[in-house]
């Protein structure tokens, strides 16, 4: 299951978004980058101490379950 990273500290969204040194600045940009269909869940890191799982439903939405 890979990870993606989001930190608003960052400059712009020019990271790939795989590792804290990488990552997107803003949260949309990490979603927009994903692949869908999501194989597995995968887990967008927040650099606010926020994590959220990215899935996509039966119905080809995408869903988040913030923690």
């Amino acid at each position: 299951m890979p990870n993606w990273y989001v930190d608003p500290d960052q400059a712009d969204d020019s990271g790939t978004g795989e590792s804290w040194a990488t990552a997107k600045k803003h949260l949309n940009a990490m979603i927009q980058a994903l692949t869908y269909p999501l194989a597995g869940m995968p887990v967008t890191q927040l650099g606010i101490d926020l994590w959220a799982d990215i899935s996509t439903g039966s119905d080809g939405e995408r869903y988040s379950d913030w923690s």
